[in-house]
């Protein structure tokens, strides 16, 4: 497994939309990844929207930035390209759902939505390929 540290966490988004809920939440999560070549920074940004016949209730949209050792970075190379495997991005996600996690059980402290969690996730379903840059 590679080497990498997260260097910054970013709340892009956050939003609690209504104080009303009945309870029956549904919860949609978007995730995107991209990279940086030359600052060999790989940033995960999730979206998670807690949702009540198509009304969002809770927005949280959260960017984590992860630094990659460069001994390790170098590993990705494959010709002029830099090749991040699936299931290191898979890591990196897990790591950012953990995170959105914990943003949004301190956000939502004292109100209705503090007793929904963002249940487990298989990260590694949501990420399609390898990412090339």
């Amino acid at each position: 497994m590679a080497r990498f540290r997260m260097e910054q966490i970013k709340i892009d988004q956050f939003a609690v939309l209504s104080k009303e809920t009945s309870g029956n939440l549904e919860i949609n999560t978007n995730l995107g990844i991209g990279a940086n070549k030359d600052l060999q920074i790989v940033n995960v940004q999730l979206i998670v929207k807690y949702q009540e016949s198509n009304e969002i209730k809770v927005l949280l949209q959260v960017s984590c930035y992860f630094s990659v050792h460069p001994d390790d970075w170098i590993g990705f190379k494959k010709n002029d390209r830099i090749v991040l495997p699936k299931s290191f991005l898979a890591y990196l996600a897990m790591h950012t759902f953990g995170t959105a996690r914990g943003i949004l059980y301190c956000k939502t402290e004292d109100t209705p939505y503090q007793k929904f969690i963002l249940p487990p996730t298989n990260v590694e379903a949501m990420i399609e390929h390898d990412l090339e840059i």
